[in-house]
């Protein structure tokens, strides 16, 4: 076993990775379509956008247990295949309800994805090298955000997002046997397999699943973290994910095609900002600060979309702005990081979905609330068979988000205050 080996699975891994974050933010592009095709209004979307994220919530600690349990192999074989019967179910969907099954079996076979990866590295990876591969785990899954926007949208020009959804199925299914072939759990000996690190005897020991649940629950710096990510990252896939496209449509009246390339900076900020904040956290040793300017970067571009420019800037400031998003979320992914390094190694997954869980149980409210606050906003006009929202609705939730983001930037300072009086979480 050597390095190219490790690579190689390492690689599989990032595969999952992508398609994870392709479905994350796949729906951004086909709201309008889906809207249309199944008679939905704006709450019914929200409640479709939120239901990935429903399935976060349930399973990132669980799943995280799972991955500490049974480790990568396994784990990436099962949740892999989830997603791809998911978006197989998706795909070939005739009423809401199996809307709602394909999108909620595609968000429990991804609610595992990345903590998964970072099981995998800490197995096969030394402490030096942590941030720097969770970044480079995120710049692989962005690259999946970046298909979910331009190329998606002129994808749909040749194909219907039915044909799309089924095909993400058969790849994500022949990857989960790939994963279930080539992925080991952790190096037999350290010394054969040629790779660095400081770890090679760890614990081996069958730990009771509720105490391990009940560990992560009770640490107060994992919650500090969870509620971080809930204000930033909920807030980056309630635009980038579920209504940015859409805004840009209505407010703009842009096509679909022309909505997506100002919203695919924001993955592009997420792909190039994860591996070189990793690198600097890495080369620095500092965590909350970047974190931390990561949070409060979010808030300003925000402010500067909803407050400066009355939720309608120039069309050129788009580009910034959803770059600059993605950008403060690849720091403040740095939390996971973080969430390891306060844990033990056989806690490391399960308080890594905790944290991560913060992303996407704010994802899931954020997206339901700004589907409520268009459709409270809704002055009942229509364009073709999609609702039409007025600006005043999108500023309103807008509004909403930026409050929650603010939440999160003060979170900041508690964390800063807490962190130093934060034992290690073992078992």
């Amino acid at each position: 076993m050597n390095k190219h080996i490790r690579f190689w699975m390492w690689s599989l891994l990032s595969l999952t990775h992508i398609i994870a974050h392709f479905h994350r933010l796949s729906l951004n592009v086909l709201a309008d379509s889906l809207m249309a095709d199944f008679n939905l209004s704006g709450a019914t979307m929200g409640n479709l956008a939120a239901a990935y994220s429903y399935t976060y919530l349930l399973m990132l600690v669980p799943g995280g247990l799972f991955v500490d349990k049974f480790g990568s192999r396994r784990s990436a074989f099962l949740i892999t295949f989830l997603m791809g019967a998911g978006a197989l179910i998706f795909g070939t969907s005739n009423s809401i309800f199996s809307l709602f099954v394909g999108r909620l079996l595609i968000g429990f076979g991804a609610s595992v994805v990345l903590i998964n990866m970072m099981k995998f590295q800490s197995e096969w990876y030394s402490t030096d090298e942590f941030a720097t591969m969770n970044g480079m785990a995120i710049f692989i899954g962005s690259i999946g955000s970046v298909i979910a926007t331009f190329p998606l949208a002129y994808l749909l020009n040749f194909a219907t997002w039915r044909s799309i959804s089924t095909v993400a199925g058969i790849i994500s299914i022949s990857l989960a046997l790939a994963c279930f072939i080539w992925i080991k759990d952790h190096p037999e000996k350290l010394e054969a397999s040629g790779i660095s690190g400081e770890k090679v005897n760890r614990l081996r020991v069958t730990i009771p699943v509720g105490e391990m649940f009940k560990t992560a629950l009770s640490n107060k710096y994992l919650w500090m973290l969870f509620f971080i990510n809930f204000g930033i990252y909920g807030g980056y896939l309630t635009f980038s994910g579920a209504w940015g496209v859409t805004y840009l449509m209505q407010v703009y009246e842009l096509t679909r095609q022309q909505a997506s390339l100002y919203v695919m900076p924001a993955a592009a900020g997420a792909m190039f900002g994860a591996p070189l904040a990793g690198y600097i956290s890495d080369k620095l040793g500092r965590r909350r600060l970047i974190i931390f300017m990561g949070a409060l970067l979010f808030w300003l571009n925000l402010a500067l979309l909803a407050v400066v420019f009355g939720g309608k800037p120039p069309l050129f400031l788009i580009y910034l702005i959803s770059f600059n998003l993605g950008v403060s979320v690849s720091a403040t992914m740095l939390s996971l990081t973080s969430a390891k390094e306060k844990s033990s190694s056989n806690l490391v997954a399960t308080a890594s979905g905790f944290v991560n869980m913060g992303n996407f149980v704010g994802a899931a409210f954020l997206q339901i609330i700004f589907g409520f606050i268009l459709q409270l906003g809704w002055q009942g006009t229509f364009d073709g068979d999609v609702p039409l929202f007025p600006l005043s609705a999108f500023v309103n939730a807008f509004y909403f988000c930026l409050l929650i983001a603010a939440v999160s930037v003060v979170m900041n300072f508690i964390l800063r205050k807490h962190a130093n009086n934060s034992r290690k979480i073992s078992l």
